[in-house]
């Protein structure tokens, strides 16, 4: 697998496909494999060159523990390190959860980075700092305890392979990212969206936390399709694979008709 470097940070990455860049980000836990196991990668590398990172702290990236070390402008780096890598100069952006809020950290810091954003699970504004609380306490218990409490918000299992990835992940990682989560706050990311003059999409679960936010934000950008699903939380979203991927294909591949227009 391909490595990129943002300074002493080691991140790693695939490539599948040819065509337009189309960068996916994965949400707190997940690595990718995320976009694999929920089968996205297939279909979208018909016509995007589809480039998975593993976010630091998750996969064979690196995993600091500090949550200094997972503030946005970091994260949003890390996701520049992959295009230069590759030297891509733009792409289509696509992030869910954390994963999200790293795709509108692009429009604040990169926004000439940027020829589409998707948004999935969040909204600009600084999270409900009690929707990280649970989450940090599982996680403080080992991933065993976090897996646990998970499928008691599901009300079953979690599938493998997922399942084995899930434990094993590192857990004081994930803490320094959702702490860090939990802190973060809009540092302008409100402002720029107003100013956004690119194709962008976002989406939420009507059973998401941050629906309203997600919302909201949509509101922000100029042109922006907001797309809600019906009975989704924020753990089983991506897994609407039938709902989200023929409105997510269908508004990537709007932009290339824009293009070439």
């Amino acid at each position: 697998m391909p490595t990129a470097n943002n300074k002493s940070f080691r991140l790693n990455y695939e490539v599948e496909g040819s065509g337009p860049p189309l960068l996916l980000l994965h949400d707190v836990s997940g690595s990718i494999y995320s976009w694999v196991d929920a089968g996205y990668i297939e279909p979208l590398s018909e016509h995007f060159q589809v480039i998975v990172p593993d976010l630091r702290g998750h996969g064979k990236s690196d995993k600091p523990d500090t949550a200094e070390s997972y503030v946005l402008p970091l994260l949003v780096e890390d996701m520049i390190a992959v295009l230069d890598d590759l030297e891509i100069q733009a792409a289509h952006v696509v992030g869910y959860s954390i994963g999200g809020r790293i795709a509108l950290g692009f429009a604040k810091y990169v926004p000439e980075r940027l020829l589409s954003l998707t948004v999935g699970g969040t909204g600009h504004e600084k999270p409900p700092p009690q929707i990280f609380d649970r989450w940090i306490n599982a996680l403080r218990g080992g991933p065993e305890m976090f897996v646990s409490q998970i499928e008691s918000g599901l009300g079953k299992m979690i599938l493998e392979p997922r399942r084995s990835r899930e434990l094993a992940n590192h857990a004081p990682a994930l803490v320094a990212m959702l702490e860090a989560t939990k802190r973060m706050k809009d540092v302008g990311v409100g402002e720029a969206l107003t100013k956004l003059m690119i194709p962008a999409m976002l989406f939420c679960g009507t059973e998401d936390a941050l629906h309203s936010q997600a919302s909201a934000t949509a509101k922000l950008i100029p042109g922006s399709l907001f797309l809600s699903l019906p009975g989704a939380d924020h753990f089983n979203c991506m897994d609407r694979r039938e709902l989200i991927l023929p409105y997510l294909r269908s508004f990537l591949l709007s932009t290339l008709k824009n293009e070439a227009a």
